[in-house]
């Protein structure tokens, strides 16, 4: 087992409530016995519930028209706007090249906003979705 963790909390009234609390307790049962760094940074702010809905919505709306399910047009829209080359070059020279999409997962509100509105944009331009504008408030 890596010796990272990683956990989410929140602090209230200067108590701190870990997420999840009883999954954190058994990862660090697992460790060995030892001294650790235990490092609290502010949560990056992921998409919102009404991002995630609206989004899944539009995922669900491409697939029927094009015959995937909306976890198959996820895998899509993340290679055709998220995706970034990585390159792998081994000792003997050869070179692999691939087209590697990041995870919506890692996106912030307004980065998450801007590739949903690609993913519009797809919807209505390419496949010729008539789909509601994006409800950013």
């Amino acid at each position: 087992m890596s010796t990272e963790l990683h956990a989410t909390m929140k602090v209230e009234q200067g108590d701190m409530i870990i997420h999840d609390r009883t999954r954190f307790k058994e990862r660090v049962a697992q460790l060995a016995d030892g001294e650790y760094v235990l490092t609290i940074l502010p949560l990056k702010a992921s998409r919102s519930l009404k991002q995630n809905r609206f989004y899944w919505q539009l995922m669900t709306q491409m697939g029927e028209v094009c015959g995937y399910s909306k976890q198959q047009m996820h895998q899509l829209m993340k290679q055709e706007f998220l995706a970034q080359p990585m390159v792998v070059e081994s000792p003997t020279g050869k070179v692999l090249e691939h087209q590697v999409p990041a995870s919506t997962k890692e996106l912030d509100v307004p980065d998450f906003w801007s590739y949903t509105e690609q993913c519009l944009w797809f919807a209505q331009d390419f496949l010729q979705i008539k789909t509601a504008p994006i409800d950013k408030g």
